[in-house]
């Protein structure tokens, strides 16, 4: 009866603070380092749930003792009328936990396990080596990729009002896509970031691959930053958090080009140093946007164009971050956060647009996955309904002046993956297709994984081993 607690309590609060949670990222979370898991408030709850239900197990057997003391026909002793009042509120329990447990967390992952295999990604899979990418202009290209951003947020039948009014005018005035779903693999910051930056899904290795239990690997494949750099451009990456967190460094551990930019380098900066408060996750937006002017300001000021992708803080869950929250009720207090960011961002592009780069300069912002935990996300899981995978939620995406217009915008059903080759598009690249590793570039008509094979398919194939996906992704001991 336990073990049905077990499984009811993870089931209810991982839901709860983190929302749909795929395969992909239990295990990813099950194998990531222990010291990078803030877990207290959510040990701190599970011990409640459990504490809770041991009272409720209890309950239950006395009522099936009670019952089977009452059918006078059973002459049974005592103790083996306690024992099958036992064995009957264990088996419903765990019965009625397991069907609750699969409604929230999925049992396919135990799929894992299994020698099953899937030529989905093998079919898919568009290798593209650096020297047949050319940019016949080269644009400078700034890659903003916004914590837990979601357009649903300027949704008011979803959130209660618009509270990103200024980025919703400015994804109405640009390009962007409409029908992003967040699927197997890509739902949280790390495996967004592979998504984009390698265009792939974050699928957990096979057969013994793990180093260490870390879940941390290196790449067989050439990486966004990689068709960048052997164009002649300058390459960096800058976020406010500690690079080295959930194996973030791990993705430029081959790119020594690019100039990397974390939490050790902002957090020299006087303005940070000065704050009365500070992020528990890092540098907030506030010192990562004054950084990133000044490094864009840098940038353009070499004669080669650049690529520069920014990862903001501010907007992680649960509630995010305010310096000074005396002002804000409780109730308003990620409204505040989200103004902040929708003015922060906003203001940044205004910059970007007054400067004599502007013109020869392509600006990309994107959400990195849907939010996680606050009394609003409740508000916009309700409006999502039960659909967690294809429902109506969407996280944010804007192109501000990219090289090419796209065949349509709209109605393209479309995943982190496919931001890849989209971005190389909107910068101006050109290859000949529109395919990438796994993804679809949105500026052209080729249909993606989701469009050619919907997304029930793609998440029961995306549980099964892929000898491509193995081939191409190796463990950080450098075995092959």
């Amino acid at each position: 009866m336990m073990l049905s607690a077990l499984f009811f309590a993870v089931a209810t609060l991982s839901f709860d603070k983190f929302g749909y949670v795929s395969s992909s990222q239990l295990m990813f979370h099950l194998l990531v380092p222990k010291n990078q898991i803030n877990a207290d408030s959510f040990i701190h709850e599970l011990k409640l749930f459990l504490l809770l239900a041991f009272c409720s197990a209890i309950v239950a057997v006395m009522l099936f003792f009670l019952l089977f003391r009452s059918l006078k026909r059973w002459k049974i002793s005592f103790f083996h009328n306690t024992v099958l009042a036992l064995y009957c509120a264990a088996g419903l329990s765990l019965t009625i936990s397991l069907f609750y447990f699969n409604d929230y967390l999925p049992l396919k992952s135990l799929l894992y396990f299994l020698d099953w295999k899937s030529d989905m990604i093998d079919k898919n899979f568009h290798d593209l080596p650096v020297e047949k990418v050319s940019f016949k202009e080269k644009r400078n290209c700034i890659l903003l990729i916004a914590e837990s951003l979601e357009s649903t947020f300027a949704v008011p039948e979803a959130a209660g009002k618009n509270f990103i009014p200024r980025l919703d005018d400015l994804q109405k005035n640009n390009i962007f896509f409409d029908r992003r779903v967040q699927c197997n693999g890509t739902g949280w910051t790390i495996a967004s970031l592979i998504n984009i930056f390698y265009g792939i899904p974050q699928l957990p290795l096979y057969n013994g691959n793990e180093e260490n239990g870390n879940n941390r690997r290196s790449f067989r494949l050439p990486s966004i930053y990689n068709y960048f750099l052997a164009a002649g451009y300058q390459c960096g990456y800058m976020q406010g958090g500690d690079i080295a967190f959930s194996g973030k460094n791990q993705l430029f551990i081959n790119l020594p080009e690019v100039k990397v930019t974390g939490y050790t380098q902002l957090s020299q900066d006087p303005a940070y140093r000065a704050a009365s408060k500070h992020f528990e996750w890092g540098v907030d937006d506030q010192i990562l946007f004054a950084n990133l002017q000044r490094e864009c300001t840098r940038l353009a000021n070499d004669e080669r164009p650049f690529f520069l992708a920014v990862l903001t803080l501010d907007t992680h869950f649960p509630n995010g971050f305010l310096r000074d929250a005396s002002k804000v009720g409780e109730n308003e207090y990620f409204a505040e956060v989200l103004r902040l960011t929708d003015n922060r961002i906003c203001d940044f592009v205004n910059w970007v647009k007054k400067q004599k780069f502007a013109e020869n300069t392509t600006v990309i912002i994107v959400g990195d996955h849907l939010a996680m935990d606050n009394d609003m996300i409740k508000k916009l899981n309700a409006f999502n309904g039960s659909d967690q995978i294809a429902g109506k939620r969407k996280t944010y995406n804007c192109f501000i002046n990219p090289a090419r217009m796209p065949v349509k915008s709209d109605d393209r059903i479309f995943t982190a993956f496919d931001l890849m080759p989209t971005i190389l598009h909107a910068a101006g690249a050109e290859w000949g297709s529109d395919r990438l590793h796994c993804g679809v570039s949105l500026f052209g008509n080729t249909p993606t994984l989701m469009e050619k094979y919907g997304i029930g398919y793609y998440e029961k194939e995306s549980l099964k081993k892929s000898d491509k996906y193995i081939s191409i992704l190796t463990t950080n001991s450098g075995r092959r």
